[in-house]
């Protein structure tokens, strides 16, 4: 665990005599206390009850901080030594920006690649400049008039003023290598834009917001086969008195949960088989999870850490990244779209496209999960 100048240590133990009671009421006194400057440090301890103990101070300097306390009283005719050490660092700033390799494959690659199974897609780059309403291409529009009329036109690079925006081609001119499009840009077009155009097939392609229902009915119709590994340490410890703790809204399934302790180590909880029972219950209707007697007592003010698996969510903005299986979004997304037109020509794709949907999906049905995963819906 981390932790950072201007935060509040906090730390516990249990006391307890040969006879496993607790041991309430103890005073203590300090062998060792210092801070990276080796000045004392201005802790409190007070007794929290059933044997415990608590340690609170404020983290002032970074670097290594030492603290071990001694009962002045015996327990059992030994007197109980608390050694406390932690390495704090400086804060971070909140205004500085982590950049981190792009992972997995954004919606606009997934636009391209899926009408590219089905040859809908042209990608255009401005040669001469444009105004906010025409786009000329002398590579690529050399179609015959009207060829791209209808067509879906989509600003992926050059202008940051019309980027990611998508406008209806209304006209497209052999002549002069152009085509117009509907609603105006903010700015005009200028030379070197970029565009991908989807729908050149003369109303027998498809449009944007088609390939986009199309990968995303593919994301949703893999589940539960598209989940992926996730954990999380909850912001707040674990009361004893309320004897749950909340599941964040990323999870969709709980494969287990762990608990911090003094000694800085993480401790598994076991599952428990009903929620009356000792261990961690899913309690599916108020999506918690129930820590049963008596662990519920060792984890009182622990920190509390929850692991297993989240859903692939939906892709709604083009640079918006999935980790999903490529190759089954893009058969199983083309697969989608042929089969909701049914023409007699494309039968032949759509078996292969099936065919090879089935197969991926397969593979990633067959991947094993923790023991123990419960899914909560």
């Amino acid at each position: 665990m981390a932790f950072y100048v201007g935060e509040q240590f906090a730390d516990s133990w249990t006391i307890v005599n040969n006879a496993n009671v607790p041991v309430d009421g103890l005073e203590w006194s300090t062998e060792l206390n210092e801070d990276p400057n080796e000045d004392p440090i201005a802790f409190t301890v007070e007794g929290e009850g059933d044997g415990v103990y608590q340690i609170l101070w404020d983290i002032t300097v970074p670097g290594n901080h030492v603290v071990q306390l001694v009962a002045t009283t015996p327990v059992d005719g030994v007197y109980p030594r608390v050694l406390i050490e932690l390495n704090a660092d400086e804060m971070p700033d909140e205004d500085a920006v982590v950049v981190e390799a792009a992972e997995g494959i954004s919606l606009q690659d997934l636009r391209v690649k899926v009408a590219g199974r089905l040859r809908d897609w042209v990608q255009a780059t401005a040669t001469a400049a444009g105004d906010t309403s025409s786009f000329v291409d002398s590579v690529n529009f050399v179609e015959s008039d009207k060829f791209y009329r209808g067509a879906d036109l989509i600003f992926v690079g050059g202008t940051l003023a019309n980027r990611n925006l998508v406008r209806r081609i209304t006209s497209s001119d052999y002549e002069s290598t152009s085509v117009s499009f509907t609603p105006d840009l903010p700015s005009p077009v200028a030379e070197g834009d970029v565009a991908h155009i989807f729908n050149t097939k003369g109303g027998a392609g498809f449009r944007i917001y088609e390939y986009d229902n199309a990968i995303n009915y593919a994301i949703n119709v893999a589940r539960p086969a598209n989940d992926y590994f996730v954990y999380e340490v909850l912001d707040d410890v674990f009361d004893r008195d309320v004897g749950t703790v909340g599941i964040p809204d990323v999870f969709d399934a709980v494969s287990g949960v762990r608990f911090l302790w003094s000694d800085g180590k993480w401790y598994d909880v076991a599952p428990a088989f009903a929620s009356n029972r000792d261990g961690w219950f899913l309690d599916h209707a108020r999506r918690e999870i129930i820590i049963g007697e008596p662990t519920n007592w060792t984890m009182d003010g622990r920190q509390v850490l929850l692991y297993g698996y989240a859903q692939h969510p939906e892709l709604t903005a083009p640079d918006q990244r999935t980790m999903m299986d490529v190759g089954w979004i893009v058969a199983t997304a083309a697969h989608y779209l042929l089969a909701s037109r049914r023409n007699a020509q494309d039968y032949g794709l759509i078996g292969l496209l099936k065919n090879e949907s089935d197969i991926l999906y397969a593979k990633m049905a067959a991947t094993v999960h923790l023991p123990n995963t419960v899914r909560i819906r």
